[in-house]
């Protein structure tokens, strides 16, 4: 089961790496972007939800304990309760074994639809509220811990 940890910003590594010290398995899901800096595109790797710290484990009073010890977290979300249903097999899709969700491709029609050809969103395009061509960027709604959360993912885009 995966519960979610609300964090002060910037603590978010740092409180996930020691989590997994302490045997837990925790996760900060990160993406990668690419930024338009100093008249050119720059690749840049950003965590995809601040100042939240997901944990895959069985909860219990003494893990309740542990993780409220560590400096920087803030509360459980819930009761504390579990992320549910297809929220939690997307999670786990977007923990990408810790490392970065890569960008996706996609290919623009003429009649302007957006067809993701590789990467991530293959299959996932009923997450994406919008298609941001110019920044190469798709918004993504998921919904976890009772609200909608809107995150960028990257994207190159080509037309055909």
């Amino acid at each position: 089961m995966i519960y979610v940890i609300q964090t002060e910003s910037g603590k978010e590594t740092d409180i996930c790496r020691q989590l997994n010290e302490k045997g837990s398995r925790a996760y900060v899901p990160r993406r990668e972007l690419i930024l338009r800096r100093n008249a050119g595109w720059t690749k840049v790797i950003n965590i995809l939800f601040p100042s939240y710290v997901f944990i895959d484990c069985d909860y219990s009073p003494e893990l309740h304990h542990a993780v409220k010890s560590i400096d920087g977290v803030i509360r459980f979300l819930g009761a504390p309760s579990p992320i549910g249903g297809n929220e939690e097999e997307f999670m786990r899709l977007l923990f990408n074994s810790g490392e970065p969700v890569p960008m996706s491709t996609a290919e623009i029609g003429r009649d302007g639809s957006v067809e993701v050809t590789s990467g991530f969103l293959v299959g996932r395009s009923h997450y994406i509220k919008y298609w941001n061509v110019r920044q190469r960027k798709a918004l993504a709604e998921i919904r976890f811990g009772g609200k909608a959360h809107r995150v960028n993912f990257g994207v190159e885009y080509t037309t055909v």
